[in-house]
């Protein structure tokens, strides 16, 4: 509705402000997050992160042990785009490796405008010890 079309760019700052305090929050973790663009402004609908590689096989006992915290976080992209059902329909699979291992790495953190600085920073420990117990 146009009252909330009204409020977009105060909420794409409350986003960037949730998604930079997750990135100083977990700086002492090998996560890596998503870089901002110098040329355009990223209205971070979530903020996405990748594990560390040596975690590739571990990335949905991960999501559960987080969200066993009690805390959210998400796997908005749970395959490889080729390996979805709407290109398997188009016949052979292509060898896509550094594709599969990305997706296989990958999660998401909420950065809504209504969420708390309590809670990235219950989420931030949250992360911090499931990755200890890895």
């Amino acid at each position: 509705n146009i009252t909330t079309l009204k409020k977009l760019n105060k909420f794409n700052i409350e986003r960037k402000r949730n998604a930079d305090l997750y990135r100083k929050l977990l700086l002492d973790t090998h996560l890596q997050f998503q870089e901002a663009t110098h040329s355009g402004q990223n209205v971070y609908y979530s903020l996405t992160a990748l594990l560390p590689q040596e975690f590739c096989s571990k990335r949905d006992w991960f999501i559960k042990a987080v969200r066993a915290e009690n805390v959210e976080i998400n796997n908005l992209y749970p395959h490889a785009l080729h390996k979805t059902d709407l290109f398997k329909k188009y016949g052979k699979q292509p060898q896509l490796p550094v594709a599969e291992n990305v997706s296989a790495r990958l999660f998401n953190f909420y950065t809504n405008p209504g969420i708390t600085k309590n809670y990235i920073q219950l989420t931030s420990m949250a992360i911090k010890k499931v990755l200890h117990n890895l």
